[in-house]
Order: structure tokens, then sequence, then C-alpha cells
């Protein structure tokens, strides 16, 4: 249980597919049988024609007992990325927590899973990557910074990004727009035939280098003797 929003919700209800790790997540009032079916929704009723579809796609039937420790296994799995996602939220957007369940819901579904088979259960339920998926696979490289890039760690499934990872990446943005700023500043102003371009002067006995226009390649290294009194 999570607190109260302003909308009465208190509980999340969390479906996964076992198949694919698809998860389905909603927000519940009540923690009974009563609210619990008011989330679900009954596709199939284990009948002889549910059955015949089954074993036509070659899908074979594999009950669980109910109170199994590997049941919910994979349900607690998910739960501290939920709660971490939760705690992320400001004050006034954990007033409405309940409307932030799918955006959990598709970081989730849209991880690729770990078997090596660079699928996602998005993928894997509907056929197709996700959109952010393919932006995440052209925009990936050694030299870009992937927002969407997740922290993988065998002792913790966590979806959300951690403070240290969020301080990281600010730093990086603030380290790239002082190079920007950086190389504008430095940037030879266009000043017209009319215009006097004013430039600091190298004090005596100082070394400057001067680069040929015609080629990048051509840097002479000059001592100052003197100045002129036009600059």
């Amino acid at each position: 249980p999570v607190k109260k929003d302003m909308f009465g919700f208190q509980y999340v209800i969390v479906v996964v597919c076992h198949m694919s790790r698809f998860a389905v997540l909603a927000p519940l009032k009540r923690a009974d049988s009563q609210e619990v079916i008011t989330a679900l929704r009954v596709i199939w009723n284990w009948g002889r024609a549910y059955q015949r579809a089954m074993s036509a796609d070659g899908i074979r039937l594999s009950y669980m007992s109910r109170y199994s420790p590997w049941s919910n296994g994979i349900c607690e799995r998910i739960m501290p990325s939920i709660k971490n996602y939760l705690k992320g939220l400001s004050k006034v957007e954990y007033r409405r927590w309940s409307t932030f369940l799918s955006s959990i819901a598709r970081r989730l579904n849209t991880k690729p899973l770990r078997d090596g088979s660079d699928q996602s259960p998005y993928s894997i339920i509907f056929g197709h990557h996700y959109r952010e998926e393919e932006e995440r696979r052209f925009t990936s490289g050694s030299t870009t910074i992937d927002l969407a890039r997740e922290k993988r760690d065998d002792s913790s499934t966590d979806e959300v990004a951690s403070e240290e990872e969020i301080k990281s990446l600010q730093s990086q943005r603030a380290l790239i727009l002082q190079e920007v700023l950086r190389c504008r500043d430095d940037r030879r102003p266009n000043h017209g035939s009319d215009q006097v371009q004013s430039r600091a002067l190298p004090s005596v006995g100082s070394r400057v280098i001067r680069v040929g226009a015609a080629a990048a390649g051509d840097r002479r290294v000059y001592s100052v003797t003197g100045t002129a009194d036009d600059g």
C-alpha cells in the first residue's frame, strides 16, 4: 500500500505475463476481491475452444500452484521499481500518483530483456519495438548521452535513474553548455569595412602564434618586441 491520492487509490495491482514479462498496472482503492475483479478483465474461461486454440498454436498450458514461492516472484521483483518511481514524484504529483502508473508500465515494458535476444516485453506482445526503443538504438554510442539508458544491475531491477545518475547527467549537460558558449565566444566577429576591430595587445617579450588564412596548418610563432600605437 502507498499513500492515498486525491482519487482515493491506495493500492497497485501488478499483473505480469510469465512468457513475455509484459506488466499491467492498475490502481485500487481497496485490497479486497471485489475491487480486484473490477481492475481485471477475463478474456478466456479455460474452455475447450480456448484449449484447442492454444494447442493449435503450439502453446503448452502449464498449471502452477496458487501459493507456490515462485508463482509471484516476477511481480515481487518489479515492486522496487514502482516504489522508486513514486518516490521520485514531487509533492504535487504524488497527490495523483495513480495517473503515473501508465508511465511506469511503459518503462517496464520497453526495457530490453536480459536473455540476449534484444527483445522487450512490448516487442514480444505487439511484434515491433516501441518508438523510444528505436530512438535508443540509433542514438546509442560512445559520444552520445543516452537519456533513456537504464542501470543494469544484477542485484536490482530498478527502472528509475538514481540520484547519482541524474547528477552526473546534469553535470554533463553543464559541461556541454560551457563548451558551446566558449566556442561561441572564441569565434571572430563579423566586422564591416567601416568598423574598427579592437584586439588585446600582447605584452613585450611574449610569444604569439599566427595562423595562416590559406592553410590551417600554416602556423608560425613570433616573439613580440614592441607594439604599435594603433594596435
